[in-house]
């Protein structure tokens, strides 16, 4: 039977059982310093602890700031904010659940007077300073419940102390830009604020992620939530606030309805480099985040692709046959076949989610059996959430299409979205993807979205229900991956556009990534782009990647993590030195991240980082010598690494080693490297002896 406690007989026996669950609730983490787990758990006082005995909890946040407030979430309820009734009332919480590293407790909150529910769904890890929260709200009630509004799942508020300089480090989004998921990083002085992303804004064009400095500590931390969520974090009168969640949320429940909230994670780390909490959040991710098939992590593969062009949208089946042939025995893993397959070809297909006879007379079955027999699985395209007018789908199911009528919106015409937040409509375009895959012999799905859904949302929104159908839409086109996924076990989703779903915390658990994280310049034509996204992403992501035009080592090693597309060109005689180098870098580039120079889009400027595992004791640095740099030396201070240890370490400029030599920690620490042409790169891997 669920053992709860009622908060409200709070006497002097469950206070300190209280406080005994707090400590077991934030565990013993063998990857966390002790200061690190002593914020995790005072993070966790704030949900557990904070009722009517303790208004105003103070606890340290590292040495230069001190959590202040009680519950670090908040909203508007009936005109009111959160804070001046939630401790009226009623507060349960759950039976603690274990399991896989972590634990799982859910508190709840019951308003006595209209029966509305609130749920925090909290989660704690053992072995890492981190907290990751959900809030669900019901009305439990008969009737409409007053206004909710205005609902942050994170509502942090901070005293700083005497010498803090808080420093909020973020990122740009994926555009389409030259400077797509660059690093961003913003200082906050006295009154100064950092607000992103304006109303009509899709939020995607920043990172759902940050990093938090509050001068030797900090938070690192990401939103979960594939829709329309905003920042907020400001600072005055010796006080920061940090305030994240969705954008719009102006609304009131029926009777017996539930809502969810983005999902929040926390990484708290203590120390002078701020890299210590990026790679705490990077091995939080790898340890119970990214998706994995028979226990491996599923990376970004190397896949071909009959890349379309708008003279060759038109690829039959006999093409795609070929390719893969063509293709067979250089170590490809994937044959990729993009939008254009269906009935009424790209852009204007989308919603005939069936193939076209004319190129594929016997259906798509035939190109994935030539791809299985060549060892190679089969990626195919789809955007279910886009019909064009005219379309199946339009034609037939009107009444699950959103359109916009919003002036002053960007505008696709002949576009609609279709509407997931319709139980009916998500479970029809379920069964419809699950019955093309068995159908197709489908292996991995790539999911895209072309067009920005916040102006169909907010049209379909009466004026008390704002953010209604962005919610329904998102929790079902949450359902809809699940139950995929649930059907097809073996299935692993592509997340293919992320100007409009982005790399945010729920589809990074449920997708392995993007091959194309940028569309800048047909997705990855441009090196400096790709130099810029690999290293801005890669503070935060561990799955990513960008297609391939030219085969050159420097074109590779600014786009190439753990896989990248290079269309059919697999088959000229370099491409097996590519493979090899990809390979060697996958396993690498899920290790810690430290960049080891700027990260910017100049021409002029040298641009270098580094990966390293310090569970195999090897690692990777890549460094670049830009088309415009003067100097033709670099010195980098590589990381990590046991300066008394002797290291074996190889030196790539082409993709065959140059150079072999066996260095202390101490040498590879203080490290020049020389490029005597332009553009140019230099791959040192090291491994210890």
């Amino acid at each position: 039977m669920e053992n709860k406690l009622k908060m409200k007989a709070y006497g002097k026996f469950h206070w300190l059982v209280m406080v005994m669950m707090v400590w077991c609730f934030s565990g013993q983490s063998a990857l966390a310093q002790s200061r690190e787990t002593d914020m995790q758990q005072n993070w966790l006082n704030r949900f557990l602890l904070a009722d009517q005995a303790v208004k105003e909890v103070k606890a340290p946040l590292g040495e230069q700031a001190a959590l202040s407030g009680t519950v670090p979430f908040s909203f508007v309820y009936d005109g009111r904010r959160s804070a001046d009734f939630l401790a009226g009332w009623e507060k349960t919480i759950g039976q603690e659940i274990r399991g896989e590293g972590k634990v799982r407790c859910d508190i709840t909150w019951l308003d006595p007077k209209t029966n509305l529910e609130m749920v925090c769904e909290l989660t704690s890890f053992n072995e890492f300073p981190a907290v990751e929260w959900v809030l669900r709200f019901t009305n439990r009630g008969s009737a409409d419940s007053p206004l909710l509004q205005n609902i942050l799942p994170l509502d942090l508020q901070a005293d700083l102390l005497a010498g803090c300089e808080p420093v909020f480090h973020y990122g740009h989004g994926g555009p389409g830009r030259m400077d797509d998921f660059l690093p961003l990083d913003q200082k906050l002085g006295e009154k100064e604020s950092i607000t992103y992303p304006t109303e009509k804004t899709v939020s995607q064009v920043y990172l759902p992620y940050f990093n938090l400095e509050l001068s030797g500590s900090g938070i690192c931390g990401g939103i979960g939530w594939t829709g329309q969520w905003a920042v907020d974090v400001r600072r005055e009168n010796g006080r920061l606030h940090m305030g994240m969640g969705q954008q719009l949320t102006h609304l009131k429940l029926h009777a017996g309805e539930s809502i969810r909230t983005p999902r929040m994670l926390l990484v708290f780390w203590d120390g002078p480099d701020r890299m210590r909490g990026h790679n705490l959040f990077r091995r939080l991710l790898l340890a119970h985040y990214v998706p994995r098939l028979d226990g491996q992590v599923v990376t970004i593969p190397i896949a071909s692709q009959t890349w379309p062009t708008p003279a060759e949208y038109a690829t039959s089946d006999k093409t795609e046959i070929e390719t893969i042939a063509n293709c067979s025995g250089r170590g490809v893993e994937v044959h990729w076949r993009d939008a254009g397959w269906f009935e009424g070809g790209w852009p204007n297909g989308a919603g005939n989610w069936i193939h076209d006879q004319n190129l594929y007379p016997n259906g798509l079955k035939p190109v994935s059996d030539a791809a299985h027999q060549a060892g190679m699985k089969f990626l195919l395209w789809l955007e279910p959430q886009r019909a064009n007018e005219g379309s199946r789908i339009a034609r037939e199911y009107p009444h699950w299409l959103l359109t916009q009528r919003e002036a002053g919106w960007p505008d696709w015409p002949g576009n609609y979205l279709f509407n997931l937040g319709i139980p009916e409509a998500r479970q029809w375009m379920t069964d419809l993807l699950s019955q093309r895959f068995t159908e197709y012999g489908v292996d991995i799905f790539r999911q895209d979205h072309n067009f920005n859904p916040v102006i169909f949302w907010r049209a379909h929104d009466a004026e008390d229900r704002q953010g209604m159908a962005e919610i329904r839409h998102i929790e079902g086109f949450y359902a809809m991956w699940d139950e995929l996924r649930r059907r097809h076990p073996r299935l692993i989703i592509d997340n293919a556009n992320w100007r409009c779903t982005g790399p945010d915390l729920e589809v990074a658990s449920r997708s392995s990534g993007s091959f194309t994280r940028s569309e800048f310049e047909g997705c990855g034509g441009n090196p400096l782009a790709n130099q810029a996204a690999t290293a801005g992403l890669s503070f935060y992501v561990l799955l990513h990647g960008n297609g391939l035009y030219d085969l050159s080592p420097y074109a590779l090693r600014s786009v190439c993590t753990t896989g990248t597309n290079c269309g059919f060109r697999w088959q000229e005689p370099v491409a097996e030195q590519m493979i090899a180098e990809i390979k060697l870098l996958r396993p690498l580039c899920l290790g810690d991240f430290y960049p080891l120079s700027a990260i910017d889009v100049s021409e002029e400027s040298w641009c270098a980082w580094q990966f390293h595992r310090p569970d195999l004791g090897e690692g990777v640095a890549v460094i670049f010598r830009r088309p415009k740099t003067p100097e033709t030396s670099f010195t980098v201070q590589l990381k990590a690494l046991d300066t008394s240890a002797s290291y074996d370490v190889d030196f790539r400029e082409t993709y065959d080693i140059r150079e072999t030599r066996q260095m202390t920690g101490q040498q590879l620490s203080q490290l020049t490297a020389t490029l005597e042409s332009q553009p140019a790169s230099l791959l040192i891997h090291y491994k210890t002896r």
